[in-house]
């Protein structure tokens, strides 16, 4: 006899929406990432045609400047997606297990 009610494992909803909120939260916190190591390693006094993947700044490697605005955006955006999508399912174990009812434990 169980004292649980069944897991409906086919309800995909809630898992799809936390997913995708999750890479728009990923994306968006890469495309800010970009912008920002974008103008990092642009030269200073350079006008609008300046390829900033020229090899002007060496970063370790020599990746050059292109490789360094490369990996600080996926860095960037892989973190918040891991961040949001661990929030957003803690959240939702926590909200499952309140509305599932579970009897408190009784020490005695």
């Amino acid at each position: 006899m169980a004292l649980l009610p069944s897991v409906d494992l086919l309800d995909r909803g809630p898992r799809l929406k936390r997913l995708v909120v999750s890479v728009l939260a990923g994306l968006a916190a890469g495309a800010v990432a970009y912008f920002i190591a974008y103008t990092l390693v642009k030269p200073d006094g350079s006008g609008p045609n300046v390829d900033v993947y020229e090899k002007h700044v060496q970063v370790g490697r020599n990746i050059g400047a292109g490789g360094f605005v490369m990996w600080v955006t996926i860095i960037s955006a892989a973190v918040v997606f891991t961040i949001a999508i661990a929030a957003q399912t803690y959240l939702a174990k926590r909200k499952d297990r309140e509305t599932r009812g579970m009897p408190e434990a009784k020490v005695r």
